[in-house]
């Protein structure tokens, strides 16, 4: 969080603030007109630009060093880095076992979630492969379609929600 004071620059001014760098930032303000706060999607080096009726404030454009904090869980997280293969993703056979993967290597911290809706419940059972991927299986009951959510740190990875159909 940082503040912006502008109360000696002259009124009727206008505040212009961008923030850039390694990913997108979010900049919100928390209080009218001078208390800002940002946050990033990953660590590195970014520019804070602040200009008062389009002229620089003294020390701007100012360097902004963003550690990762290795105890904040999913602050540094990329749903569009999961890797999701296998034909259970597709589908499969009633009664038979589907199942696909999650490679999760690049996706950063951060929590999966798997839901199935389909016809029947089709109970999902989340395990370990050998390879460090997350092997998620399920036994759909009733022939029909089923839609598969796959999200890491509550975002939907891409492709998802996903149709898998089951003879």
């Amino acid at each position: 969080m940082f503040y912006v004071d502008c109360h000696e620059a002259g009124g009727g001014g206008k505040l212009y603030i961008r923030m850039t760098g390694p990913s997108k930032t979010d900049l919100v303000e928390v209080e009218k007109g001078h208390g800002f706060q940002y946050t990033t999607k990953a660590p590195g080096n970014y520019e804070l630009v602040l200009l008062f009726n389009s002229e620089h404030i003294p020390g701007s454009p100012y360097g902004v060093l963003v550690d990762e904090d290795p105890n904040h869980q999913g602050s540094y997280s990329f749903p569009e880095k999961v890797k999701i293969h296998g034909a259970g993703i597709k589908g499969g056979r009633r009664g038979t076992r589907c199942a696909f993967f999650v490679d999760l290597a690049d996706a950063g911290a951060g929590t999966l979630s798997v839901e199935i809706q389909g016809p029947d419940e089709a109970p999902i059972q989340l395990g370990k492969h050998d390879n460090g991927q997350t092997v998620v299986s399920y036994t759909p009951p009733t022939r029909g379609e089923y839609v598969i959510s796959v999200k890491f740190s509550n975002q939907d990875v891409l492709g998802s929600p996903f149709k898998a159909s089951v003879q």
